[in-house]
């Protein structure tokens, strides 16, 4: 609610994408605001509600693993996000609420990369359901499990899907496990 010379604004710079102009008061209800606005979608989340306080604020800002917890309206934000995604998410996985996930590309190979970040290290994750959305016009050659938790990296078996989604389980997840989608060349 702040321009970029830390003056408060008198409403919100995207008021006409979230469809209001400012935040509801702390006292009024914590819903969220579905809005299709021109060809895409936006979801409005007025506040997190956080399971513990957060560290007093100081210069060294030290966010430890006790405060590593999700909201507790994080399945509002899965479910702002699939309804923002029309249903269309480009990785999905099979994985206690612990396990976080981000997708990217290389771009010059166009080698998907899937990162599995365990938050709960007390407890492994084993066999992992993941399905991962390829690239239009490319082939996968090979995936490859790889993690500093231990052994070498090795082969996953994958299936593939008419609408070119691949389907793979990944065996063992303690803290961080990498997932490589090669292409083939064309």
């Amino acid at each position: 609610m702040l321009t970029d010379w830390r003056l408060r604004r008198r409403k919100f710079a995207l008021a006409d994408v979230l469809g209001i102009a400012v935040p509801p008061f702390a006292d009024e209800p914590n819903t969220p605001i579905r809005r299709e606005f021109g060809k895409g979608r936006a979801v409005y989340i007025p506040r997190l509600d956080l399971v513990t306080d957060p560290p007093p604020a100081q210069m060294n800002y030290n966010v430890t693993s006790e405060h590593w917890k999700l909201p507790k309206n994080y399945q509002a934000m899965v479910d702002a996000v699939k309804w923002a995604a029309t249903g269309e998410m480009s990785a999905t996985v099979q994985a206690p609420a612990s396990v976080t996930i981000e997708l990217a590309q290389h771009k010059r190979t166009k080698a998907r990369l899937l990162h599995l970040v365990n938050y709960d290290t007390a407890t492994p994750v084993t066999n992992i359901q993941a399905t991962v959305q390829i690239p239009p016009g490319s082939q996968l050659k090979e995936i490859i499990w790889d993690s500093p938790d231990g052994g070498s990296p090795r082969a996953l078996t994958p299936s593939v899907d008419r609408d070119g989604r691949v389907s793979f389980s990944v065996p063992y997840l303690k803290v961080y496990d990498l997932i490589v989608m090669r292409m083939a060349t064309e």
